[in-house]
């Protein structure tokens, strides 16, 4: 008998014990620029970041999760090309001199604090690119744990 698990029975089960988590929800209403095409997914204290080479070439290019939204906001950033990244957001700085706040050299990704409502959004999730950025940040914050 295989008692291996399959991904999603095992990130379901561990996201039933919080059943209060709130799962990614896309925003359609974003700003684009001429620099590609972007989607957002919003969740509470968490927001996903979708870049893509274009919205006619919709190649998934890179994401970013942007967590802690209403303290310490940190930034895991994915590219293709770069792999993993992580910084703090410099809010001070807007707050000084009203600027965009910039991303800053910062410590290790806070996996522990999203991680049941990364897995519980996975499980959810039918959207397929959401489902592979979700994936690459569970991953990258199991294998990065203290």
């Amino acid at each position: 008998m295989d008692n291996t698990k399959d991904i999603t029975d095992v990130f379901y089960s561990a996201a039933l014990e919080r059943r209060t988590i709130t799962v990614f929800k896309e925003f359609f209403k974003v700003r684009q620029d001429h620099h590609g095409f972007r989607r957002l997914f919003t969740a509470p204290g968490c927001d996903l970041y979708l870049w893509y080479n274009s919205q006619a070439d919709k190649t998934l290019t890179g994401f970013q999760l942007v967590y802690n939204l209403d303290e310490d906001q940190k930034a895991l950033t994915w590219t293709a090309d770069a792999g993993f990244n992580h910084l703090g957001v410099d809010l001070d700085r807007r707050r000084q001199h009203l600027q965009t706040p910039i991303l800053v050299e910062d410590g290790l990704f806070e996996y522990g604090t999203i991680e049941q409502q990364l897995k519980l959004s996975y499980t959810e999730a039918s959207d397929d690119d959401l489902k592979f950025a979700l994936e690459k940040i569970i991953r990258y914050g199991e294998s990065n744990e203290l």
